[in-house]
């Protein structure tokens, strides 16, 4: 079965030990892929990896991991994916007191005015809900 180069580097990016992780790798990518023609490359590499039975499956993604510049290898999607999701910030929110408000980084504040009793319990006077740097 022939491959493109494209295809080729799709499956050489998310080389894994069996056939079914390095499937389950290209999925996964496929679903946040937002270009249509890297979408389609990679489903074609898919549907292409499925024809293949287990052993040599497994063999073909060995070699053609191992026909891949040793940089490129180093530096697959994978371990991209695994060092941006390790970097990732949570976003929270901030609390009634608004401290954030007083830190030097802080260029902009929203603040809500309450003109009445409210049912959450605020009392009337000013909220800061956002801080903004």
């Amino acid at each position: 079965m022939k491959f493109s180069k494209n295809e080729l580097n799709v499956i050489c990016q998310n080389a894994a030990p069996t056939k079914a992780e390095t499937l389950a790798g290209i999925k996964e990518i496929v679903s946040v892929t937002a270009d249509l023609m890297t979408k389609l490359i990679m489903e074609n590499a898919i549907r292409r990896l499925e024809r293949i039975p287990e052993p040599e499956c497994s063999q073909f993604i060995a070699s053609v991991k191992a026909q891949f510049p040793t940089e490129q290898n180093n530096n697959s999607i994978r371990q991209r994916l695994a060092a941006a999701k390790a970097q990732e910030q949570i976003l929270q929110g901030h609390d009634l007191s608004g401290k954030e408000r007083f830190r030097p980084e802080t260029r902009h504040m929203i603040m809500v005015e309450v003109q009445k009793q409210c049912f959450v319990g605020f009392k009337r006077g000013t909220v800061p809900l956002l801080s903004l740097r």
